[in-house]
């Protein structure tokens, strides 16, 4: 048996052979219905990965063992492992190739933090970094750089739930020092034609729009057990935020905009449903 792995503070349980608990590995990304092993497990593409890693993937034992009882449950190979973690989402795959790797190298400090941290964990902390992005008009990439800098990380997935409370009042700090001022100061001198101006919010409409019918049609793909379940809902639910601050910075930075100069707006029901944060009658 390798090193045991902890992920969101869940002991990934391993059999004799090795395998890996494909059970707990959906405990620690979330639980949610829709990231079940099942579901996954029902998808060709998995058969046909399965059979691949029987044939040549040189192994000593089958890649996948389901067992019954009270300690039951399927284990998987480690490359099996990491296809299911890409299904459930790109962040849960990197946070398992972490895992595995940090206790491969030996880096128990590494382990042990993205064995603590958890997505709601960092919640807050996406939360405030979104509210600094709409006041000062800078950018994701330049504030998670500050934290990257200070506490010697890649990525938020990274720090410790204790980094993390530090990493909120870190940037809270520099925000009053004003570290973002400059990039208001350069945001409030900007100014954009109508057409410039309606291109923007076209795009914005467009996003809401596709995030509401990426939601309609979630519960279809699901019954279906499509592929690209897992997809819809995050495309119906994780850009929300975002979706909501760029909204508030489109409604600030075109205040001033007049719409009746020529070549102005050709969207003008965009313009309508930003101010209105609606969408189309025919989505609803």
């Amino acid at each position: 048996m390798t090193n045991q792995i902890i992920i969101s503070d869940i002991s990934i349980r391993q059999d004799s052979e090795g395998r890996y608990s494909i059970n707990d590995l959906h405990k620690a990304s979330g639980s949610e219905q829709k990231d079940k092993p099942v579901h996954w497990l029902a998808l060709q593409k998995t058969t046909d990965l399965i059979e691949t890693i029987e044939k040549v993937g040189n192994l000593t034992f089958p890649p996948i063992r389901t067992t019954r009882g009270c300690k039951g449950g399927t284990y998987v190979c480690k490359e099996l492992v990491y296809a299911y973690a890409t299904w459930i989402s790109a962040e849960f795959f990197l946070k398992v190739i972490r895992a595995y790797d940090a206790l491969v190298s030996g880096d128990t400090a590494k382990a042990v933090a993205i064995a603590k941290t958890t997505v709601d964990d960092r919640t807050p902390l996406r939360s405030l970094v979104n509210r600094i992005m709409a006041k000062y008009g800078t950018t994701y990439q330049s504030v998670y750089k500050l934290v990257h800098r200070e506490f010697g990380v890649q990525h938020i997935d990274e720090l410790s739930p204790k980094q993390t409370v530090e990493a909120m009042e870190y940037l809270a700090a520099k925000a009053i020092e004003g570290e973002f001022l400059g990039k208001q100061k350069t945001l409030s001198t900007t100014s954009l034609s109508a057409r410039e101006a309606d291109y923007l919010i076209w795009l914005w409409d467009y996003a809401n729009r596709s995030q509401h019918l990426y939601r309609e049609l979630y519960p279809s793909m699901k019954q279906i057990r499509s592929e690209f379940a897992g997809k819809f809902y995050d495309y119906g639910s994780e850009f929300s935020p975002l979706i909501k601050e760029a909204r508030k910075v489109l409604i600030r930075i075109t205040r001033d905009v007049d719409i009746n100069e020529p070549g102005g707006p050709m969207n003008l029901s965009a313009w309508i449903r930003l101010k209105d944060n609606s969408i189309p009658s025919s989505l609803r």
